[in-house]
């Protein structure tokens, strides 16, 4: 079976680096070619909907929007800290970026929902965190 990996951000950069640039295969791939996407076309492949933050957990769909299913996907949830005075922010950088592996296949034009429940609770009162998700990569299952 012919896999097709779809890895993001810090990957790409690392393929460019063994030769290889955007949308042409990533050398090295164990189970077959790994492409690159650049932001625009990933959102019209799949996205991620309905997201919602309640204490410390954050939920929401990942929408497959391709004719074949999709596995593996990560996302990547960052809790970002903003601070009450952006003019004088303290010297600490309380923001976390975590990457969440989605269980199962999408099918084709459907959605799955996705939860993760250990997000930094802030305990001070000088900032407050801002949650943001978007896909890292995923594999279209030819």
């Amino acid at each position: 079976m012919r896999r097709v990996t779809h890895r993001l951000g810090f990957a790409a950069v690392l393929c460019v680096f063994g030769g290889v640039f955007a949308g042409a295969p990533c050398a090295g791939a164990a189970e077959g070619p790994t492409y690159l996407r650049q932001g625009e076309s990933v959102s019209r492949m799949v996205g991620v909907e309905d997201i919602a933050v309640r204490g410390q957990t954050v939920s929401g769909r990942v929408v497959n929007r391709t004719a074949r299913p999709l596995r593996n996907v990560g996302l990547t949830i960052r809790s970002i800290w903003l601070w009450n005075n952006e003019k004088s922010p303290g010297s600490d950088d309380l923001s976390r970026s975590i990457v969440h592996r989605v269980e199962g296949e999408i099918p084709p034009g459907g959605s799955v929902p996705f939860s993760y429940s250990s997000l930094p609770v802030a305990s001070r009162t000088d900032g407050r965190y801002e949650t943001k998700v978007s896909v890292s990569e995923f594999e279209e299952v030819p």
